[in-house]
């Protein structure tokens, strides 16, 4: 299926018939979505970043504060965690929280 921005999807579903569904071929079926996808504001950031984005058009010099990159090393125990997992499914974490991670939080000082 072609990637389709959540604008466009946002515009087809404001044109939906009586049912209020839209119907698009994905992978040879069909995909429903609601009408009320069309009433889903953008978020106040990605609205600026798009006003941003054209003053930057216009000539003028924008300073991103809002979103950014972390400035510092991504620590190499987080990629070995993440390359030696080998579940089948990554679970939530329960609702009071990991009893050992809680611990250690009311433990840090």
């Amino acid at each position: 299926m072609d990637e389709l921005k959540r604008s466009d999807i946002i515009k087809k579903c404001s044109k939906t018939s009586a049912n209020h569904k839209l119907k698009f071929k994905e992978k040879g079926g069909a995909m429903d979505i609601a009408k009320r996808m069309g009433e889903i504001n953008d978020s106040p950031i990605r609205k600026f970043y798009g006003l941003a984005n054209e003053a930057e058009k216009n000539g003028k010099k924008i300073y991103y504060l809002n979103i950014g990159q972390p400035d510092i090393q991504t620590p190499s125990e987080f990629f070995k965690a993440v390359k030696g997992f080998n579940q089948s499914v990554l679970a939530y974490a329960p609702t009071e929280g990991i009893p050992e991670l809680r611990e250690a939080i009311s433990n840090y000082s």
